[in-house]
């Protein structure tokens, strides 16, 4: 463009991924050009050495990204000492590593850059009074953000600051700019090397022994600060910091951080005199192995509470934290620990441990109400056993709020007394020496709350539950999810004998990779409910669900059924099925499965599916009858077969279909070709012998079957080849 152009009523410029372009506009500008223009949107374009030759006052959002080259955004012919941009909202830049600064002029861009100007962004030259929103992200031109030199107002509706990758910042700026920004609510810093310290100290002498500076952030809600390997503290100085209102605070992978605040003979991450009278969620990850505490609490303050609304406690990797204040932890609702450093026992009724770890008294966590405990590798007990073999009403009642227990990656972990959680209503077990979960005879009514069971990577597991004998049931377990349970061989360790298992709530059920299992349940399974039916992966599963010739298997809400890769499952059942709701089966790779649903061999009962739309069906050869009676599914319309779709003609059916792929010889189940219900029926007119009729049908029968005979021949090519297929369906699913 040039100055014999204007848009004097365009709102929004939006240029992208133009690699030739290094000039937006050429020569002044003509008067009105772009004098309402809001938005500015500069895209990936790599060339550009600048953008407008003027400074557009009703600018509202500037989006500025992967513009290598850009060294001004704006440029002024004429040098004035501050550019005020009065509407300016929003200021997005990243990835610009040559941008000087958002304005500047011609003939400085031309020469020589300033050393003070780059290293400092916002140089005193712009005023951006209703700027709410800053993220930069990529731009290492810079050192810090403001200077107690240069600083002008102008950033009192700041509400949001986030900062990336930004490699040369080594602080954001003085305590006396943080000071002005009131309305701050958002500050999130990732991925910055080179910082030390976010707010720098400028106290006089006179303020530090008078002890009178205070940094307030008034609106401060939400504080990140994450991957900085160099980063010291949040704050150098001496000065009292008051966070009124800060609700979350994100500590990670701050290897040197060893005081939120620098004060002098403090091992603990927080003074004494730094208050968080709103916080409620605190995640420490990865600080300085020399922080042994979360507060330093002196004698006279040891029965305040410095974070009174604390709800949530996170801590990972704090090797050298031993130290926490009781009266921080009275009214935590979760507690998650990971690779944290504890003795042999988690819990226990007195704290113990100054050498080896940190013991949690549980006496003191009486409202907690999620507890996660992942990657404690010397671990040996959740609770002490001496404190469970006894009454315990303080156990009692700490055992009895949990409602969520995960326990991941605990190889030392023995097992604990899951009877006592009769509050729970979600567990999660993973990388556990278990060899069952349940006990059925300490059972009793305990898990009657029980909604989310989810178990993988217990390789000594054999079963879920032991000394089964009554009535089994989980009244309100709706998901169900087993994985790589490598020794597991069923629900109940019982072969034989187990009486109905009861799931009225189930709505999803989901094994994978449980290749020792024979059977899930030897007796019959109630779950009105069932919605999901995933199958995938069990090598060893013969039948899934033991029915009875005279005894309906009841799914009135089964929707979707998926096996995948279960090698020898013939069947699912042998009992006749009532699941008007099924609308999509797919199997894949059942290379042993004869007929999908054989029901009652003595009495060929039709097999109705009112709802099924969708079948899929792959690299299962030996699949010849889906049903032994006669399907009615009058939705099925089509059927994806080896990966091709085929529409089923009215006349036909899904059993018709499968016997076109199959021979006689390949005949599963001994059966006639034809499957029951769709014999010719029709009268020899006027009585007249048809066999010779017969026999050409016969002839062409064998002409076809040979065909059939070398398509089969193709498909197991096919299979060979496609075996990567077979796994990433798998994968996906998985």
């Amino acid at each position: 463009m040039n100055n014999l152009i204007a848009f004097p009523c365009l709102l929004s410029l939006q240029l992208s991924k133009l690699p030739g372009l290094k000039m937006i506009y050429v020569g002044e500008a003509s008067p009105g050009a772009f004098s309402n223009l809001q938005t500015i949107t500069l895209y990936s374009l790599d060339a550009l050495l600048y953008g407008l030759p003027f400074v557009p006052n009703n600018i509202k959002d500037i989006s500025v990204s992967l513009c290598e080259s850009l060294k001004f955004l704006f440029i002024e012919e004429v040098e004035t000492q501050t550019i005020e941009l009065p509407f300016l909202k929003r200021l997005e830049l990243t990835y610009v590593p040559s941008l000087v600064s958002l304005v500047g002029q011609k003939h400085y861009w031309d020469t020589s850059d300033d050393l003070q100007g780059r290293q400092i962004f916002f140089n005193g030259k712009i005023v951006l009074p209703s700027l709410e929103n800053l993220e930069l992200q990529s731009c290492d031109n810079w050192y810090t953000l403001w200077s107690k030199d240069v600083f002008t107002s102008g950033f009192q509706r700041l509400n949001a600051i986030a900062i990336r990758n930004c490699d040369n910042l080594s602080s954001l700026g003085p305590s006396s700019v943080f000071s002005l920004l009131v309305k701050l609510e958002t500050l999130s810093i990732i991925n910055c090397d080179k910082m030390y310290e976010i707010i720098t100290p400028e106290e006089t002498e006179e303020e530090l022994e008078t002890g009178k500076q205070i940094i307030r952030f008034p609106q401060l809600k939400y504080l990140e600060l994450d991957h900085m390997s160099n980063l010291e503290s949040f704050y150098g100085g001496g000065s009292k910091l008051e966070f009124p209102k800060l609700k979350k605070m994100e500590m990670r992978y701050l290897g040197r951080m060893n005081r939120f605040a620098k004060l002098e003979n403090s091992s603990a991450l927080f003074h004494e005199e730094i208050d968080f009278p709103c916080l409620e969620e605190l995640e420490v990850r990865d600080v300085n192995d020399e922080v042994i505490g979360l507060w330093d609490m002196q004698a006279s303050r040891v029965t305040s509470n410095p974070a009174p609304m604390l709800r949530q406690l996170t801590l990972r990797s704090t090797a050298g934290l031993r130290q926490i204040p009781s009266t921080v932890l009275e009214n935590l609702s979760s507690l998650i620990l990971e690779n944290f450093k504890s003795d042999e026992v988690l819990f226990a009724s007195s704290g113990i441990g100054e050498n080896k770890g940190f013991v949690w008294m549980y006496s003191q966590l009486q409202n907690l109400d999620e507890l996660k405990v992942m990657s404690c590798q010397s671990l040996g007990e959740l609770l002490k056993k001496e404190d469970c073999s006894s009454s315990n009403d303080a156990l009692a009642l700490f055992c009895g709020q949990v409602k969520t227990l995960d326990l991941v990656w605990l190889p030392s972990l023995n097992m604990i007394p899951l009877h006592l959680f009769k509050g729970l209503a979600s567990l999660s077990l993973c990388g556990l020496k278990w060899e069952y979960v349940i006990s059925v005879d300490t059972l009793g009514d305990s898990l009657h709350q029980l909604q989310f069971l989810k178990i993988e990577h217990c390789d000594k597991m054999e079963a879920l539950m032991i000394n089964v004998g009554s009535l089994i049931q989980f009244p309100r377990l709706q998901h169900l999810f087993l994985s790589n349970l490598t020794s597991f061989k069923g629900f109940s360790s019982t072969p034989k004998g187990d009486p109905t298992l009861h799931l009225p709530s189930l709505e999803s059920l989901k094994i994978v990779y449980c290749d020792s299992m024979e059977f899930f349940w030897s007796a019959s399974i109630v779950a009105p409910r069932l919605q999901d039916l995933t199958l995938v992966g069990c090598g060893k599963l013969l039948q899934f669900l033991v029915g009875y010739s005279e005894v309906m298997i009841e799914l009135p809400c089964l929707q979707t059924l998926r096996i995948k890769q279960c090698d020898i499952l013939e069947a699912i059942s042998s009992g006749p099925l009532n699941a008007p709701k099924l609308r999509e089966v797919e199997l894949l790779g059942c290379r042993k499965m004869k007929c999908f649903w054989p029901g009652n061999p003595n009495n060929n009962v039709d097999l109705q599916l009112p709802s099924l739309e969708i079948v899929d069906i792959l690299y299962s050869s030996n699949l010849h009858l889906f049903s032994l009676g006669r399907l009615v599914a009058p939705k099925l319309t089509q059927i994806k077969y080896n990966g091709e779709e085929f529409s089923l003609l009215p006349f036909d059916d899904l059993n018709h279909f499968l016997q076109s792929r199959s021979t006689p010889s390949n005949d599963p189940v001994g059966l006639s070709t034809i499957v029951p219900g769709h014999e010719d029926d029709e009268d020899l007119e006027n009585g007249e012998d048809d066999d010779d009729d017969e026999d050409l049908d016969e002839d062409d029968e064998d002409a076809e079957e040979v065909d059939d005979e070398d398509a089969i021949l193709d498909e197991d090519d096919e299979d060979d080849d496609d075996s990567d297929k077979l796994n990433e369906g798998v994968d996906e699913d998985n």
